[in-house]
């Protein structure tokens, strides 16, 4: 443990020094019951809160995805239509194409 302590570096005891520290701050202001349940009830809320927001972004989500697949759904339909356009329609009948010479 001492040979620990001298090869430790000065930046790394004074975080473990912080560290303590704050540990020791930290129980003595956790002493009270009420800030444990203050503690709970501000974990619950956040729970809550955590859900509100997922629904929300799922909801948001399922509205731009329903729009990109509406909007692909019309450009499919209007190429559809523009290469039908672009399309030549021979009718001829039968008698013409046979006079033809061999």
């Amino acid at each position: 443990e001492q040979r620990r302590e001298q090869t430790m570096s000065s930046r790394r005891k004074r975080m473990r020094d912080e560290l303590k520290m704050r540990e020791h701050m930290a129980k003595k202001s956790a002493g009270g019951a009420s800030s444990s349940n203050d503690n709970r009830f501000d974990v619950d809320r956040l729970r809550r809160e955590g859900e509100r927001l997922r629904e929300e972004y799922s909801k948001r989500e399922a509205e731009v995805d329903a729009a990109r697949k509406q909007r692909m759904a019309v450009e499919r339909a209007t190429k559809k239509l523009d290469k039908e356009d672009r399309q030549v329609r021979l009718k001829w009948s039968r008698k013409k194409v046979v006079g033809g010479v061999h």
